[in-house]
């Protein structure tokens, strides 16, 4: 071979090289429009991206090869690119950080951390996870997983509105052609046992439940639902617990997809590349927070709004219209309230307790773990703010004192609640009755 041919071939193997699909991205290197990072499995790519027909341009990561783009994380969501900026590029500057710049060298958005000797490397793994590397410790100084855009990943964690995860919750994009922060976020409440929430602003707007060892018990179970997917850690958190998506030993990916609309949904990615949902919520009215009002519940069947027992309406004439949100308001006084310490005395007969099945139990709970079922009647009966009761299976005791906002009937599955009702409500019903210390019968 001539030295011609050498030089070609040289310049074959170098260009080649340079053409590859890495998942690195080095001091010396940069991603500029018609580059990407492309994970080593070909599970995810990063590149620049305009969504739509938005005139906007963004870094993201996306499924490779899925026909639909399906973006589960934006870097520069709140600082766009315009798409006329055809010099915009990812590099690490000489701080050691991950940065983008525009085509006039403007920084528009940066890892911002401290590194040590300016020494780093970015990798795109096979999790989705964009990760800032210390090359010489080897330690993880960043990861685009503890900043989460609308998509939960197996590896990624949900936190605790309000504590020390607060920036680990999902926000939906603004439209399907903006990922600006939108209305809507999804994390966990800061309470024991924690419940699954989305907010829309600053009000609730789909309430999962408290975590009852497995799942979240407002949610009830499906044959193909989600209580499989999902694991709450620590199990028995006292502070800081998280969400995560299980990691499976096959081809399936799964992962949690909060809407622009709200809807959040469980998709999963299989063999063949199709993007398919297996559960989304809300599925009805009656999944909406406080749908019905205060003490007032909503059935899966009808998605129609009843009062408790021994409540009516607020409003006879707003709820016969079928405006529910104002709710109920209990019919008859409550003989603790009318006779107060005259009770404990004998003098006259308690309150007593309904029961009402199947429902997703009423927010602002109070909990009581490790004791008995009588103990949790009898914590209720002596306090005369307790307005309902629940003794759960692993979860144990609560009891409400707040107005009862939030209840479901269901068709199957929820939880019994025991309503606290004025003696003279209880007519020839079975009510719970407390009769003696410690024992209880049905009457």
């Amino acid at each position: 071979m001539g030295i011609m041919g050498i030089a070609f071939l040289y310049i074959l193997i170098i260009s080649l090289q340079h053409c590859r699909a890495t998942d690195t991205l080095t001091k010396d290197g940069q991603i500029s429009l018609e580059q990407t990072l492309v994970s080593a499995n070909q599970a995810f790519e990063l590149g620049f991206f305009n969504p739509g027909n938005s005139t906007k341009r963004y870094i993201g990561i996306w499924y490779k090869d899925v026909p639909e783009r399906k973006v589960i994380w934006v870097a520069n969501r709140e600082n766009p690119l315009s798409v006329s900026d055809t010099n915009s590029s990812l590099t690490i500057g000489n701080d050691g950080n991950l940065r983008i710049q525009d085509g006039e060298g403007n920084i528009i958005w940066s890892t911002n951390v401290k590194v040590q000797f300016n020494e780093t490397t970015a990798k795109l793994t096979d999790n989705g996870d964009l990760t800032l590397n210390d090359t010489i410790s080897g330690s993880i100084l960043w990861e685009s997983f503890d900043y989460p855009s609308n998509s939960l990943l197996p590896g990624m964690k949900l936190g605790t509105k309000g504590k020390t995860q607060g920036t680990s919750l999902l926000t939906s994009w603004k439209s399907d052609d903006d990922p600006a922060p939108g209305e809507f976020v999804l994390g966990l409440s800061a309470e024991q046992p924690p419940e699954a929430f989305i907010w829309h602003g600053s009000k609730p707007y789909l309430r999962g439940g408290p975590w009852g060892g497995g799942k979240f018990i407002g949610i009830p179970e499906q044959d193909s639902g989600y209580s499989n997917v999902v694991s709450l850690m620590p199990e028995n958190p006292q502070e800081g617990a998280y969400l995560t998506i299980n990691r499976y030993n096959s081809s399936h990916i799964r992962w949690l997809y909060l809407k622009p609309d709200g809807v959040l949904q469980l998709n999963y990615w299989d063999v063949d590349h199709n993007i398919d949902t297996n559960w989304e919520a809300p599925q009805g009215p009656c999944d909406i927070y406080g749908y019905c009002g205060a003490f007032a519940f909503c059935t899966d069947k009808s998605s129609t709004c009843e009062c408790l027992r021994g409540f009516v309406p607020r409003s006879k004439d707003e709820w016969n219209k079928g405006n529910w949100t104002r709710g109920c308001v209990r019919q008859s006084e409550l003989l603790c309230e009318k006779y107060g310490s005259s009770l404990a005395s004998g003098k006259t007969k308690p309150d007593k307790f309904s029961m009402l099945r199947r429902v997703k139990l009423p927010d602002h709970h109070q909990y009581f773990p490790y004791i008995s079922t009588n103990e949790c009647q009898r914590l209720c009966l002596d306090n005369c703010s307790c307005k309902a009761y629940s003794y759960v299976e692993g979860i144990y005791c609560m009891i409400w004192t707040k107005d009862l906002m939030d209840i479901q009937q269901f068709s199957s599955g929820g939880q019994n609640l025991f309503l606290r009702l004025a003696y003279v409500e209880s007519g020839k019903s079975k009510f719970l009755l407390r009769t003696k210390l410690g024992s209880f019968g049905l009457v």
